[in-house]
């Protein structure tokens, strides 16, 4: 059975697990929530390209993202971050 990689352990979870070639991330938050939602939303998408580099990847292989949003009022904000991120 291929072995699970996991990076920045803790008590409970990783940041990532990599298996079989396939980065997995969840979770990911803002370390400042005083931000309002496009820079909170920066903050974590330069996480994900850090943890992305870690596997040996970027975000142009993403095969599929999930983002929550407390409150669906702030999707336009946190839509400007994510459109420029991927852009």
């Amino acid at each position: 059975m291929k072995e699970i990689e996991r990076v920045n352990v803790e008590k409970r979870l990783s940041d990532m697990a990599i298996f079989n070639g396939v980065a997995y991330l969840a979770g990911q938050v803002p370390n400042d929530s005083s931000l309002d939602i496009q820079g909170q939303t920066g903050q974590v998408l330069q996480t994900i390209d850090r943890l992305l580099e870690t596997a040996g990847t970027d975000k142009s292989r993403i095969l599929m993202a999930q983002i929550f949003l407390a409150n669906m009022k702030e999707f336009d904000g946190m839509n400007k971050a994510w459109d420029a991120w991927v852009a």
